[in-house]
């Protein structure tokens, strides 16, 4: 008798296809796009009329230029990241009392963060380091612990990250159509339209960037929550299968 297929794999499968599709494709499809027309070679009239093929050639064509774009943008999306995460998450520690959470955390992982004498986390002496190893910690824990969260998380991660690649996108952009701007010797007010689009994009990403990821910094300590009342305790939760401390190197 054949093996059933193991439809429990397809949950898992779904955040990383949403990952790709959400965090890196749609920034790298808007920076290819403004590169071909900030270059000159099409209008968008053009565009519309010229006869490239086959539609479905075309949007395979675009999608891998876009996700390479978008690859090759991560870098730099992630050390956008890095400038603000630490602000984020000590407003959202602000927001909400997370401080037992962080402590049941702490005694089952051993993170290595602050405490005082009496042995309690002191979240006010968080450093950049700190909040990573929180944050990975949980995302890891959370994916492992709750089959929602395993869903939902990555999701808005993905979202979270679309923010950071899409203000280094606008990024570019601004410095590729100013550099094209000197080389045309054209004034900005000849493309003003388009200059506002930029700096709106720009301003509207990284407000954006900044609220996502507190909205899933709220959301995982929520999963977390969830999951320790059902278990009572951490420790008592089996489902966990990722060794304490493990993979959690600051960057």
């Amino acid at each position: 008798m054949g093996e059933e297929p193991d439809l429990g794999k397809l949950p898992s499968l779904i955040p990383e296809i949403y990952y790709d599709l959400i965090a890196r494709v749609p920034a790298g499809a808007v920076l290819f796009l403004a590169i071909v027309l900030i270059g000159g070679q099409y209008s968008p009239d053009q565009l519309k009329s010229e006869n490239f093929g086959s539609a479905t050639v075309i949007l395979v064509l675009l999608l891998l230029f876009s996700y390479a774009l978008g690859i090759l943008i991560t870098p730099l999306a992630s050390a956008f990241h890095r400038r603000y995460r630490e602000a984020v998450w000590r407003q959202a520690l602000c927001e909400h009392n997370y401080c037992s959470l962080v402590q049941l955390l702490e005694a089952r992982f051993h993170l290595g963060l602050p405490k005082d004498q009496s042995g309690q986390v002191q979240l006010n002496s968080f450093q950049r380091k700190h909040y990573d190893r929180l944050d990975r910690l949980m995302h890891d824990y959370l994916k492992g612990a709750d089959p929602q969260a395993k869903v939902i998380l990555p999701k808005m991660r993905a979202e979270a990250s679309l923010c950071d690649q899409l203000f280094v996108a606008f990024s570019c952009i601004a410095l590729v159509g100013a550099y094209s701007l000197l080389v045309r010797h054209t004034s900005l007010g000849e493309h003003f339209g388009a200059s506002l689009l930029v700096v709106g994009g720009l301003a509207l990403a990284a407000l954006g960037a900044r609220h996502r990821n507190k909205r899933l910094i709220h959301r995982q300590f929520s999963f977390l929550t969830l999951v320790v009342g059902q278990n009572g305790d951490m420790a008592a939760n089996n489902r966990m299968n990722m060794p304490a401390g493990g993979g959690l190197e600051a960057d």
